[in-house]
């Protein structure tokens, strides 16, 4: 499953359409976190910042 990374979160796609895809926070379904992230043509147009736990460390 195709994984992005953006200001430290982690997200997975949920849906797609066309050009649009709304990814998911990968804490979703353990954390249930509400983050959220939606782009077109890979360029970033929309973040929904509901996280409900830190940004991942870079290592």
């Amino acid at each position: 499953k195709a994984i992005i990374e953006h200001q430290g979160y982690l997200y997975t796609v949920n849906k797609k359409s066309d050009d649009k895809v709304i990814w998911c926070c990968r804490n979703y379904r353990h954390g249930q976190c509400r983050g959220r992230l939606h782009t077109i043509n890979n360029q970033v147009i929309q973040i929904i910042v509901d996280h409900n736990h830190e940004p991942n460390k870079v290592v």
